[in-house]
């Protein structure tokens, strides 16, 4: 199978190796295309120039590679420098050649975006000290205090005894002890729920 080379320069910017091989398609079957870049941590930056592998046919059924492509209106024009350009050595190791890894830092974020969530941070910080705060003051007004309450209980009033009458065994005497408290009614000193 033979090939021939054709070399490039002046290519557009922000053309990829797929925009240049889709442009050369059309004078032939690009078999490799050779494209330069700096090595850049976040992206690729291609250089202007490079060079393009074409199958050779011995009938060709495209028309032969003008002196210059128009890449597009507005664009810069591509150039044909057959053999004028020599490529860079590609390393023959099996990964590809594409920038170094090395920097994997997650994508800094949006001005705005930051701001958004330092401020909710920022309020969350504020909201867990007024909560805390709230918990060491004194009880807050309006709500109130649970103070002991003092039970009052319904004591019989006994009739005072005449020594002179004679007492009837028969008859019952009202007890004059005091009546203590049932248990759900003794007070106990109500202590400060924590919140």
């Amino acid at each position: 199978l033979q090939t021939y080379k054709v070399n490039f320069r002046r290519i557009p910017q922000h053309y990829k190796p797929s925009d240049v091989i889709q442009l050369f398609s059309k004078y032939g079957n690009p078999m490799e295309i050779g494209m330069y870049y700096h090595a850049h941590p976040k992206r690729k930056v291609y250089t202007q120039d490079g060079y393009v592998l074409f199958e050779k046919a011995e009938k060709p059924s495209h028309p032969e590679l003008p002196k210059e492509i128009v890449a597009g209106p507005g664009h810069p024009i591509i150039t044909n420098i057959v053999g004028a350009l020599k490529p860079k050595p590609t390393p023959t190791s099996s990964k590809p050649n594409t920038i170094k890894e090395s920097n994997n830092a997650p994508p800094a974020k949006d001005a705005k975006e930051h701001d958004a969530a330092s401020f909710k941070q920022q309020r969350k910080r504020n909201g867990k000290k007024r909560r805390k705060n709230a918990q060491m003051s004194s009880p807050m007004e309006g709500i109130e205090s649970t103070q002991p309450v003092a039970v009052v209980a319904p004591v019989a009033t006994a009739t005072p005894i005449d020594p002179t009458t004679p007492v009837d065994p028969t008859t019952p005497i009202a007890s004059t002890t005091p009546i203590t408290p049932t248990p759900q009614e003794s007070t106990q000193e109500a202590r400060p729920s924590d919140i």
